[in-house]
C-alpha cells in the first residue's frame, strides 16, 4: 500500500566541504527504497542520477531517511 514519505538526505562535512540535510521530495510510495527511485527517476541529469544508488540507499554516498530529524543528527 502506498503512502506519502517524505525522502531526506542527510547532511556532510568532508575536504573542508559541508552542507546540511535536505528534503529531497514527498513521494507517494511503497517503502521508503520505492521512495528514492522515484526520487532518482525525477532527476534530468544523467550525472546526478549516478551519484544516487537504490540499493545502498545514498545520495551522493549520504544517506537516505523519512525523517528530518534523524537526516540532521549527523551533520545538521
Amino acid at each position: 500500500m502506498k503512502k506519502k514519505i517524505e525522502l531526506w538526505c542527510e547532511g556532510y562535512v568532508a575536504t573542508g566541504q559541508s552542507a546540511e540535510a535536505f528534503m529531497c521530495g514527498v513521494f507517494e510510495a511503497e517503502d521508503l527504497k520505492d521512495a528514492a527511485q522515484q526520487y532518482k527517476d525525477s532527476l534530468e541529469d544523467q550525472y546526478a542520477k549516478d551519484c544516487v544508488d537504490v540499493e545502498k540507499m545514498t545520495n551522493w554516498g549520504c544517506r537516505f531517511f523519512d525523517d528530518r530529524w534523524k537526516a540532521q543528527k549527523s551533520f545538521g
